[in-house]
């Protein structure tokens, strides 16, 4: 079994297409290996273009307007498994972080935290936060707060 924490890694690496749209992602080795998947990348740098993974197709451009350009482009792909895997995973995931967060463990753990902060954020808040790799509280607010 997968930990949690590592699903997101494992569905990117699975991924057969990789759309990187105005990100220098530098942690390298979440990617899917190079020559596995069909890379494009939108930057408005062009000097961050396949800079931390290959890519096919580079664009040079604002995310909005070239992703309008491309959808116009797209024709969905019929195979759902992938899709519906990783939505599987993530009902899961969503609700073992609110079993995390509904603990009323003490010491109380940043999960819980995290969990009561996004019933005080409005559906639109944003949240950043800045903590080691090892603090999970914040990615349960991020996660949590989208509300998607």
């Amino acid at each position: 079994m997968i930990p949690r924490h590592l699903l997101p890694r494992r569905w990117l690496q699975s991924c057969d297409r990789l759309l990187i749209v105005g990100s220098s992602f530098p942690y390298i080795e979440h990617y899917p290996k190079p020559g596995s998947s069909r890379a494009v990348q939108i930057d408005r740098d062009s000097a961050r273009i396949g800079l931390r993974h290959p890519v096919e197709c580079g664009l040079v451009g604002h995310a909005a307007p070239t992703l309008r350009a491309l959808l116009a482009l797209h024709r969905p792909n019929q195979d759902r498994r992938f899709v519906e895997a990783v939505q599987k995973s993530m009902r899961k995931w969503r609700q073992s972080l609110k079993e995390q967060g509904e603990q009323r463990e003490t010491p109380m753990k940043p999960q819980v935290v995290g969990y009561e902060l996004n019933k005080l954020l409005a559906s639109d808040a944003i949240v950043t936060t800045d903590s080691s790799p090892t603090l999970r509280g914040p990615r349960a607010t991020l996660i949590c707060a989208r509300r998607t």
